[in-house]
């Protein structure tokens, strides 16, 4: 599999995504980072295979006509989502969960986890899919990963993370927490994650 080609000169990012940008109007499903803020990589190929696209408080928009992976999902339609992409790996034993399961696509690997316990007694458990990572091969990365992964129209996994963290402040999306790079480096993990109730306490 081949990466898109890269553009030597700046670019302004944007993807579609109506879940996060619907509405009436010529540019509803249409996302734009301000002019400020150049990310320096081509938009998707629309010949492209796919993207990744994390939904906070949905879920993982998974490539291709694969579908939506939904937080709170049940097991069985969680593995079936994700056997359209890539062999599926259930894991034996995951602490905290009653099940969990792993697979590899374009060099990243998804790794999911539900029906979880409350290790910290102040809210409920959360039923269904809890949790979904998505990693980087590489342990610290340098160069942009082959398949795009958006949040909010910037690809996290495209650019060096300093400029990442610039475009998208990730405590402003529930759920999402960003693994941390190494200087200069990409980001090497994302986490979506199913958001605790508004009256349970959160740890």
């Amino acid at each position: 599999m081949h990466a898109p080609a890269r553009d030597p000169g700046p670019a302004t990012r944007h993807t579609e995504s109506p879940e996060l940008n619907g509405g009436p109007g010529p540019a509803a499903g249409r996302f734009h980072r301000p002019q400020a803020i150049r990310l320096r990589r081509n938009p998707v190929d629309r010949h492209h295979p796919g993207m990744f696209e994390l939904l906070p408080g949905t879920g993982l928009r998974l490539p291709g006509r694969a579908g939506l992976l939904r937080l709170g999902g049940c097991e069985r339609a969680a593995q079936w989502a994700v056997a359209t992409l890539a062999d599926v790996r259930v894991a034996p034993w995951t602490c905290g969960a009653r099940w969990a399961f792993s697979a590899q696509y374009a060099g990243l690997e998804l790794f999911a986890l539900g029906d979880t316990l409350d290790r910290y007694d102040r809210a409920r458990d959360l039923r269904g899919l809890a949790a979904v990572e998505l990693r980087r091969s590489e342990q610290a990365p340098c160069t942009a990963a082959a398949v795009p992964v958006v949040l909010a129209g910037v690809d996290l996994f495209g650019y060096p993370a300093e400029e990442v963290l610039t475009a998208v402040d990730p405590d402003g999306y529930p759920g999402v927490r960003l693994r941390p790079a190494d200087a200069g480096g990409y980001l090497p993990a994302v986490e979506l994650r199913q958001p605790y109730p508004d009256s349970a306490a959160r740890p």
